[in-house]
Parts: C-alpha cells; sequence; structure tokens
C-alpha cells in the first residue's frame, strides 16, 4: 500500500468514525478508534472472561498521550461488552489468542452493523494471531487513569 492510499484510509475511516459516533455507547468513546484520546496499541491482555453475553477484558496497555510517538506510562484498560458475541472465532479460539504470550494489540477499529448493533475488530501482533472481532449492543470502558 503506499503512503497514500494508506493516509486516505486512515482519513475514509476516521470520517466514517465522526459519522458513527454519536451512536456509539458513550463508555467506548475514550478510545482512539472511536474519536478519543485513550488507545489499546500495544496493548496485552492480562485477562478475559466470557460468560452469559458478556465479554470482559483487562489489557494492559500505555498512555500515547503525550506526543503520540513514544507512551510515557503504563495504563490498565477495563472493557466489558454487553450482549457480546464472537464474531469470527470460537471462544477457545479466542481464549488461545489473548492468553498467546506473545499477544499484542496492533490496531482496532469500530463499526456500526447493519442490525444496528456494534463491532469492535481488533489486529494482533504478531501475525499468526489475526483479528477478533467482537459483535455487542453496549460496552463500557474503565482505565486507571
Amino acid at each position: 500500500m503506499s503512503t497514500e492510499d494508506s493516509e486516505r484510509a486512515v482519513r475514509d475511516y476516521q470520517a466514517h468514525v465522526a459519522r458513527i459516533r454519536p451512536v456509539l455507547p458513550e463508555g467506548v468513546r475514550i478510545l482512539g478508534e472511536a474519536g478519543g484520546r485513550d488507545s489499546l496499541h500495544d496493548g496485552r491482555f492480562a485477562e478475559t472472561s466470557f460468560q452469559d453475553s458478556v465479554l470482559q477484558l483487562r489489557i494492559h496497555g500505555y498512555d500515547w498521550t503525550g506526543d503520540g510517538a513514544v507512551p510515557t506510562q503504563d495504563r490498565e484498560f477495563r472493557i466489558v461488552y454487553y450482549n457480546a458475541t464472537l464474531l469470527n472465532l470460537t471462544e477457545q479460539e479466542f481464549f488461545t489468542r489473548t492468553s498467546d504470550a506473545e499477544a499484542e494489540i496492533l490496531y482496532c477499529e469500530f463499526d456500526l452493523l447493519p442490525d444496528g448493533t456494534f463491532e469492535h475488530r481488533v489486529l494482533l501482533w504478531p501475525p499468526r494471531l489475526g483479528e477478533l472481532a467482537v459483535g455487542f449492543r453496549n460496552a463500557t470502558v474503565e482505565t486507571d487513569r
């Protein structure tokens, strides 16, 4: 992908987020991929649970709110998705990938699905871990700051 194509993709996603942001659950709006300031980039999964359609993630991440180039301090995020479904993986595959010692969050995106639910796509590193896709009706994000 050329630099120009990459920059266009970023602009297109930012415009998409601006359109869906008003209907995104308030809890996720703090995240950068939803137009907020906090980023899950380089985060690692500390704990995951999925019970009764509630998916909970605890992620050790970083504070990228300084100049954005270098993280300034450790952060912890707790994300809870309500009426959650795993859109692209079985539960076993999900837990295998999120418990992998090398798993890191590379990039995330939010989307509004045709049925009015939301999708949070999470691209993982290393590439062998692929992508996670979580469908949900509501979500909250808490941080340690």
